[in-house]
């Protein structure tokens, strides 16, 4: 079990009632949960009006969200970059020896720079919603 009290302004928890009295002073605990319930919080509590409640708020799960989902996206426009590499060192040779790009190597390019100008899109989005922090 995890005892919860506040003190102070603040969430403290403790795996004993005992611990709860000798390092806080407090005897009865305002909340008891399991160590599952613990977990799946997060550790995270709150005070509000006056109670302690447990886990993140959906503001707090939507920006998560939106973080990992800007780290995946930076991800994939790095992959582009990387990708992208090839059929331009193609198509900056042919021009400079005179010749023309090869319509394959201008077509990878253009899917590459679609597909990051909706990964971009979808960044500003993100950004714009606030959704990551």
């Amino acid at each position: 079990m995890v005892y919860l009290a506040t003190k102070d302004g603040a969430v403290i928890h403790h795996t004993s009632p005992d611990a709860m009295l000798e390092m806080d002073g407090i005897a009865k605990p305002e909340m008891e949960i399991s160590e599952a319930e613990f977990e799946a919080a997060g550790g995270v509590f709150r005070i509000v009006d006056g109670r302690i409640v447990l886990g993140k708020t959906e503001a707090e799960i939507a920006a998560e969200k939106g973080l990992v989902r800007l780290n995946e996206i930076d991800a994939e426009l790095d992959d582009i970059d990387r990708k992208s590499g090839r059929p331009a060192r193609a198509v900056a040779s042919a021009i400079a020896k005179g010749g023309t790009a090869s319509k394959q190597d201008l077509a990878r390019l253009d899917e590459f720079e679609k597909q990051a100008g909706d990964l971009r899109k979808e960044r500003s989005a993100i950004l714009a919603a606030g959704a990551a922090g």
